[in-house]
């Protein structure tokens, strides 16, 4: 058997879809309710002559056109023999743990023929930030470099930094700017840590072998339900999601170095620097690193909902956080992960605070305000993502990495036992290629 990932919180990996509420069908009768997932011809013919009229005027009339009410106030579907009829026909039926809160549309869990995976892309992509960190924190030439950029970063843009920070509603002209220019800084950085000749081609994460997952039965692994910012002024809408559900086994169809022999002698031709050697100097050294920086970001994520007093989120984290291990990781993936799981800000935040106070947070497309302000203790951003669970706030996208031999970690996040999801049949293709589309927008 090889790795697997144990999903420890809901995961969402879109895909840019979403179903609106005429391509599913809410089924009131179960507890959590039932939701029925179709293509929309599949509803255009159950319907008789004189419903299929009905149904084209009641779409046409409807601002926020919903099925169900469609089925109970217009056909008045007796004894739910239509939309029993209509649920047969479901690509697939889960469960909707959204509560009160009135569905709107859904986004799409990426999937190849109706069937969810986690795209390699993405469990690549979070090891490349945590090498990324750990590199920063470990080498000196590395600090001195970005120590330079940011600082020559904040001499040419010290005007244009004095007038968007602390600003309620700064100019979203400016801030792209900012953004723009602190995106370049962050490409080069991996070009500098990552690359030899600075060049892609020569890139260190070409040695990390990663597919996607198996392909997974959607009823199986799937349920909708929101998230909302905390610590948000003004009104938060929800936006509802599908979500991998926790306390899944999900097998990786690949998790590999390329093998001693190969890479040492790749490493050497492509003439490789020592730190980049050391970084792919085993798996182990590489799991070690996400564990390192898997670690820095829990305990300022801990650090952050102690402070606004979500204790129950910090006990969920702390769960997370006593499974986190050097060679089985944690890592946090997919959407509403946030600013310091995606960036080397974490790492700025404890090398350079005043470059990160005064100059990184403050070229984000988003506003921003500094320590003087919020009395924070430099969190940033200021607010966070909460995915509403089953009657729990939760953090999204926390999952661990499992060796080969070893059936479950020794803790669980939720207490729960992890269910081994199995492939289905005839699947897997590694879909990493094509995922790439879908990924995080990492290189």
């Amino acid at each position: 058997m090889g790795y697997k990932l144990n999903i420890l919180s809901p995961v969402h990996i879109g895909c840019g879809e979403s179903y609106n509420a005429v391509s599913y069908l809410l089924d009131k009768r179960h507890k959590p309710e039932r939701l029925a997932v179709f293509d929309e011809r599949a509803i255009f013919d159950a319907l008789d002559g004189k419903q299929k009229v009905q149904f084209v005027r009641w779409i046409e009339g409807e601002e926020w056109p919903n099925l169900f009410n469609f089925m109970r106030n217009v056909i008045r579907d007796e004894n739910f023999k239509l939309s029993n009829q209509i649920q047969k026909k479901a690509n697939y039926v889960i469960p909707n743990l959204a509560g009160n809160e009135r569905l709107k549309d859904i986004n799409v869990f990426i999937k190849q023929m109706e069937s969810p995976f986690i795209p390699g892309t993405e469990v690549k992509g979070a090891i490349r930030t945590a090498l990324l960190n750990c590199a920063l924190q470990d080498d000196m030439n590395i600090q001195e470099w970005l120590n330079k950029a940011l600082s020559d970063f904040q001499r040419r843009n010290a005007r244009d930094i004095d007038s968007v920070k602390n600003i309620p509603n700064p100019r979203t002209d400016v801030k792209k700017r900012l953004a723009e220019q602190m995106a370049k800084i962050a490409e080069e950085l991996e070009e500098e840590v990552l690359t030899c000749k600075r060049d892609a081609k020569y890139d260190v994460m070409k040695f990390v072998q990663i597919g996607d997952s198996a392909l997974l039965e959607a009823s199986s692994v799937l349920a909708v339900s929101y998230v909302k910012p905390f610590n948000m002024t003004g009104r938060a809408f929800s936006i509802f999601y599908e979500y991998l559900r926790p306390d899944t086994l999900v097998p990786l169809t690949s998790f590999k170095l390329e093998d001693d022999k190969s890479r040492d002698v790749k490493l050497k031709q492509m003439e490789f620097t020592e730190r980049h050697k050391q970084l792919m100097s085993g798996l182990d050294s590489v799991l070690s690193c996400c564990h390192r920086f898997t670690a820095d970001l829990l305990a300022e994520e801990i650090a952050f909902f102690t402070k606004h007093s979500k204790l129950n989120i910090v006990e969920h984290l702390r769960k997370i956080e006593k499974l986190n291990a050097p060679k089985g990781p944690v890592l946090r993936i997919g959407k509403d992960e946030g600013y310091t799981s995606l960036t080397v800000g974490l790492a700025v935040k404890k090398l350079m605070p005043e470059l990160y106070e005064n100059v990184l947070i403050h070229a984000t497309k988003n506003k921003s305000y500094d320590f003087s302000i919020t009395k924070d203790n430099f969190y940033f951003p200021k607010s966070r993502k909460i995915v509403h669970w089953e009657g729990q706030e939760l953090t999204a996208g926390w999952v661990q990495l499992i060796p080969p031999l070893t059936d479950q970690p020794t803790a669980n996040a939720s207490q729960k036992k992890p269910e081994t999801v199995q492939s289905k049949p005839g699947a897997p293709v590694d879909l990493s290629e094509l995922a790439d589309k879908f990924s995080r927008g990492r290189h």
